[in-house]
C-alpha cells in the first residue's frame, strides 16, 4: 500500500479515504473503506490462526495493522497471536498497546487477565479482571468472575477462588466449570455434603466429563464408599478411556 506523506496514521485509520486511479486516460476518485479492509484482514488472520496456519495469520493481522494502526481490536487479535506463538514480551506489548487506545475495553482487559495468569502474575491478572468487571456496558461478566476464579485457584488462594467462582454462577446458574470447581476445592477442603450438593446440581446442568467423574471419585473415597468409588470409576474409564482422569484412577491416585 503506497504511503502517505502527511499524518499518514491518522489518514489511514478513516472510514472514507479518496484515491485516484486511471480509467481510459482518466483520472477517476475512488473512496477507499480501510477500516473496513482492517477488520476483514483481521478476521482472515485469526482464521488462520485457528487453523495452525501461522505465517499467514501474521502477515493478515499486520496487514489490517498498517490499514488501521489504531484499532484495539487489532492490536488484541496481535496480542493473541504472539501468546499462540510462544512471545510473551510481544504479547504484553500489544495488549497495552491495546487498552491504551480503548481504555474501555472490558473485552481485552479480559484477554489480558488470562494471559497475565499464564504468565504467574497472578495480582496483575485479577487487577485486570476486576477491571473488566466493573465496566457497565460489559455482558461477559460471568467469563470474567470464572477467568479470575481459574487464576485464584492456580496461585493456590482457595478462598478467593470459591469467592470469583460464585460470583460467575450469581451471573450465570448453569455454569458447569465454575460448579466442578467449587465441588473440587470443598472436597479439598473436606466440606464433602456441600461438594455433593453441588455436584448434584452439576448433574441437572451439565452431562458427565472427565473432571465431575474424577471428583465424584474423590468424593466418595474421602467418605470411605468405596462401591460408589468404583461405580463411578467404571463410567470414567468406560466414557473417557483417553483422559488423564481415567490414567489417575487406575493408577488408585485418588
Amino acid at each position: 500500500m503506497k504511503k502517505l506523506i502527511l499524518g499518514a496514521g491518522v489518514l489511514l485509520s478513516l472510514l472514507g479515504c479518496v484515491s485516484e486511479t486511471t480509467v481510459a486516460g482518466k483520472s477517476v476518485s475512488q473512496t477507499v473503506d480501510y477500516d473496513g479492509a482492517a477488520k476483514a484482514r483481521m478476521q482472515l488472520g485469526i482464521q488462520y490462526l485457528q487453523q495452525g496456519n501461522t505465517e499467514q495469520a501474521k502477515f493478515n493481522l499486520e496487514k489490517a495493522l498498517s490499514y488501521n494502526t489504531r484499532d484495539p481490536e487489532i492490536h488484541r487479535a496481535l496480542a493473541y497471536y504472539y501468546e499462540v506463538v510462544n512471545e510473551p514480551r510481544l504479547a504484553e506489548k500489544s495488549y497495552r498497546q491495546a487498552l491504551s487506545l480503548g481504555r474501555n475495553d472490558a473485552d481485552t482487559m479480559n484477554n489480558y487477565g488470562t494471559f497475565l495468569c499464564r504468565e504467574q502474575k497472578y495480582k496483575a491478572a485479577e487487577e485486570q479482571f476486576l477491571r473488566a468487571v466493573s465496566i457497565s456496558s460489559y455482558v461477559r461478566v460471568g467469563d470474567t468472575y470464572e477467568n479470575a476464579g481459574l487464576c485464584a485457584k492456580k496461585s493456590g488462594d482457595l478462598d478467593k477462588a470459591l469467592t470469583y467462582f460464585n460470583n460467575a454462577l450469581s451471573h450465570s446458574p448453569r455454569r458447569a466449570v465454575s460448579l466442578i470447581e467449587i465441588a473440587s476445592i470443598y472436597v479439598t477442603q473436606e466440606k464433602f455434603e456441600d461438594a455433593r450438593t453441588v455436584l448434584l446440581q452439576y448433574q441437572k446442568v451439565a452431562k458427565d466429563s472427565p473432571q465431575s467423574l474424577w471428583t465424584w471419585i474423590r468424593l466418595e473415597s474421602a467418605q470411605n464408599r468405596e462401591t460408589a468409588v468404583r461405580s463411578f470409576g467404571r463410567r470414567l474409564v468406560n466414557k473417557f478411556p483417553q483422559s488423564i482422569e481415567s490414567q489417575r484412577y487406575l493408577n488408585n491416585e485418588y
